[in-house]
């Protein structure tokens, strides 16, 4: 529908540094808000390492369905500074001349 009207699809994910590397050490306890259930989690390398492998996958989703769409994206943190989004990772990509 974009490309169609001569539009071009730019879609940037911007994910602060506790969604690209979450802080969890030690055992959790996850409370479900809507009815109090409990889960207790001991193992949190390996919930990590889930958490790495669906945020990835979300991310090549996302890529693929961009291009689809003769569209681009990009995942980019939120610590970055305007210089090098602007200069390191868009103009690099070809995203701005």
């Amino acid at each position: 529908m974009l490309h169609g009207a001569g539009l071009e699809l730019y879609a940037i994910q911007v994910l602060g540094p506790s969604e690209i590397d979450p802080d969890m050490t030690g055992d959790l306890r996850f409370v479900d808000c809507e009815n109090n259930m409990t889960l207790d989690v001991s193992s949190v390398g390996e919930l990590l390492g889930i958490y790495h492998e669906h945020r990835l996958g979300l991310e090549s989703h996302l890529a693929i369905e961009a291009r689809k769409r003769n569209g681009r994206f990009v995942s980019l943190s939120s610590e970055m500074s305007v210089k090098e989004v602007m200069f390191d990772t868009l103009l690099r990509r070809g995203w701005v001349r």
